[in-house]
């Protein structure tokens, strides 16, 4: 009976944008996994959670009873909704179907090399100093190239960094999030109205002034492509900017995988199952929200039509009944289904891009600086929320003779 209790009282105070509980969370997910594998939260109003592999994938899978029309965090998001992501099939797989093809592996690919070139420029230029807080590359390089595919200029990199960071985890303060969110807003609203004049590009913004949607209404609305940009912009700017870091840690701490990285740099099968390795160690969306849509019952547990139920990826991806040695990076690890990109309709449309840009700062770090090292005596810090990402990676190396 203690024993119960207690565990309704863990899973009442489990919150995904309190720091203490999310800066190291594996340990309560394994509890949580074991003791409460669905269970319900108080927090934010209360919501249900889904922490097993099993679980998170069929909810994930069943749009039908489980939803994204509702959005998908709590608390709610003051620029949803953003699309495709926070709508159903039909009209999420025609908006999805047209998009798709801009991120195809062949698009991501042919700019592998020059992501490459861009990250060991930057290192180039840090050569003589012998030390870097690696977080200064996780923010340029994925924002840089994802901002150059969707149709965003350079020179407004800075700013959305600053948004979508606060969005992402600040949102526990609402005031300032409506602020933000509708800063952010603003600029895309004007970037729109102006490249709605200007000559077509080669890039995702252009490519939307010509999307056909029939369930939609049929060409996308100006309002209809900045909630599609939106979610690109999030996607682009943040998550892949976690993996990066999470990665070159976890290589700092692992003196066998560095050395097995280092010998495979040229070796592409090896690269195609580290990545996804790294990926599901690292999963940088912890976690989103669904809301059912019908009476249905989870592992002997009721929910009820209305209610939210937030799946946690980040448990799900360390599932030991899933995954052998699930908090070890295994970088042979084959099969490897982790969830890092979600799963079912709503899988990432960007996943193509996130690899290039993990694969390639991977390897270019490598190859530019392979002693670096972290400080015996660092501990990470995070920024919280439905994403998880670090604050700061600081490291030495043995610097280039000038």
């Amino acid at each position: 009976m203690q024993d119960d209790i207690a565990t309704a009282l863990l899973a009442a105070a489990f919150n995904h944008t309190a720091e203490r509980q999310m800066e190291q969370p594996h340990a309560l997910y394994e509890r949580l996994r074991n003791e409460c594998p669905i269970g319900r939260s108080e927090q934010h109003g209360g919501f249900w959670f889904a922490m097993r592999y099993d679980d998170v994938a069929a909810i994930a899978r069943n749009f039908r009873v489980f939803s994204n029309a509702d959005g998908v965090a709590v608390p709610r998001h003051p620029t949803s909704p953003m699309y495709p992501l926070e709508l159903d099939p039909p009209q999420h797989t025609e908006l999805k179907s047209a998009l798709t093809p801009l991120f195809h592996v062949s698009q991501a690919e042919a700019i592998a090399p020059e992501v490459e070139r861009e990250v060991d420029r930057m290192l180039q230029a840090m050569a003589t100093s012998g030390q870097v807080d690696f977080v200064t590359l996780a923010d340029y390089i994925p924002a840089t190239f994802a901002l150059r595919v969707i149709g965003i200029d350079e020179e407004d990199r800075p700013r959305l960094i600053e948004w979508v960071d606060f969005l992402s985890h600040g949102r526990v303060h609402p005031e300032k999030a409506q602020e933000v969110g509708a800063n952010f807003a603003g600029f895309l609203v004007n970037l729109i109205a102006t490249r709605r004049t200007e000559p077509r590009r080669d890039d995702v913004i252009s490519a939307l002034f010509e999307t056909n949607v029939p369930g939609m209404g049929g060409l996308l609305t100006d309002d209809q492509i900045l909630r599609t940009v939106m979610v690109l912009i999030f996607g682009g700017l943040h998550t892949t900017r976690s993996s990066i870091l999470e990665s070159l840690f976890y290589i700092a701490r692992h003196k066998d995988v560095r050395e097995a990285v280092i010998q495979n740099l040229d070796n592409d099968k090896f690269w195609a199952l580290a990545v996804d390795e790294f990926l599901r160690y690292s999963t940088p969306t912890q976690i989103l929200k669904r809301q059912v849509t019908c009476p249905v019952e989870i592992r002997g547990t009721s929910l009820a039509a209305g209610d939210d139920i937030m799946i946690c990826f980040g448990s799900a991806n360390r599932d030991e009944r899933r995954f052998a040695d699930p908090d070890r990076v295994v970088l042979d690890r084959s099969p490897n289904a982790h969830l890092s990109f979600g799963m079912g309709p709503h899988r990432c449309i960007g996943q193509n891009l996130a690899r290039v840009f993990l694969r390639s700062t991977l390897k270019a770090v490598l190859r530019r600086m392979p002693d670096f090292q972290v400080p015996d005596d660092f501990v990470p810090r995070y920024q919280v929320g439905e994403a998880r990402a670090m604050v700061s990676l600081p490291a030495t190396f043995t610097p280039a003779a000038t």
